[in-house]
C-alpha cells in the first residue's frame, strides 16, 4: 500500500504509527522556456517498432531511484519489471510519427536505441516527461544531456508552452541536469509504503 502526504504535513507522522515506512521525498520540477532552445547535435527521433526490444532492455536495467527500488521491502526485480511494463504501456498509446498525446523518443540507430523518453504533449501545451534513461552500458556521458535538451527542443517545436514531470529527490543527477536547464522545483512529497502479510 502507497501514501503520499505534502512534506510537513501532520499526518506523516500518524503513517509511521500505523505500520507505513518512509521510501521517498518527491519534487514536482516546472519549467516555462523563454526565447529558442537549441537542439543538440545527437539525433533525436520517434520510436519505432524495432527500437522496442532495446527500449525495454534499458528499461529493466537504468533505473536505481524512485519508490520502488528505494524500498528495502520491495524486490529490485519486480522494480524493474515495473519500468519494463510501463514501455509496454507506453508503446501502446503511442504511434509512430505523432505529434501530440504519447510520444516516445529515442537516441541512436534504429534496432539500437542508446537511450529513450516517454512524453505527452497535452491540449493545454504541457509537455509531461513522463519517464527517461539511458543506457547503463553506454560510454557517453552526454547521453543524458543530450536526451533531456533534445526532448524539450521537440516538444517545443510540436507546440510545448510549458514542461513538468516528478522526480525522485535522492536523483541529484537529474536533479542538477533539470536545475542547469532553468527547470524550477515545487511540491515537496513524502511517499509512504507499508507491506501487508500474504495471506495464506
Amino acid at each position: 500500500v502507497t501514501a503520499t502526504l505534502p512534506a510537513g504535513s501532520a499526518a506523516n507522522a500518524l503513517l509511521q504509527r500505523l505500520g507505513f515506512t518512509f521510501v521517498e521525498l518527491s519534487l514536482e520540477t516546472y519549467f516555462v522556456p523563454k526565447g529558442e532552445l537549441a537542439r543538440p547535435a545527437a539525433a533525436l527521433r520517434q520510436a519505432e517498432e524495432i527500437d522496442w526490444p532495446g527500449i525495454e532492455r534499458i528499461a529493466g536495467s537504468a533505473f536505481r531511484h524512485g519508490r520502488y527500488h528505494a524500498d528495502p521491502g520491495f524486490p529490485s526485480e519486480l522494480a524493474d519489471r515495473r519500468y519494463i511494463r510501463w514501455m509496454r504501456n507506453a508503446r501502446a498509446a503511442t504511434s509512430h510519427g505523432a505529434t501530440h498525446g504519447d510520444i516516445v523518443y529515442v537516441l541512436g540507430e534504429a534496432g539500437a536505441p542508446r537511450a529513450f523518453f516517454h512524453v505527452a504533449l497535452r491540449e493545454d501545451g504541457v509537455g509531461d516527461l513522463r519517464l527517461g534513461a539511458v543506457d547503463p552500458q553506454a560510454s557517453n556521458g552526454m547521453l543524458g544531456v543530450a536526451l533531456y535538451r533534445g526532448v524539450i527542443a521537440a516538444l517545443r517545436e510540436l507546440g510545448a508552452r510549458s514542461f513538468v514531470t516528478r522526480l525522485s529527490a535522492s536523483n541529484t543527477a537529474v536533479l542538477n541536469l533539470f536545475a542547469s536547464m532553468g527547470f524550477l522545483f515545487r511540491d515537496p512529497t513524502c511517499i509512504y509504503n507499508r507491506h501487508t502479510p500474504e495471506q495464506p
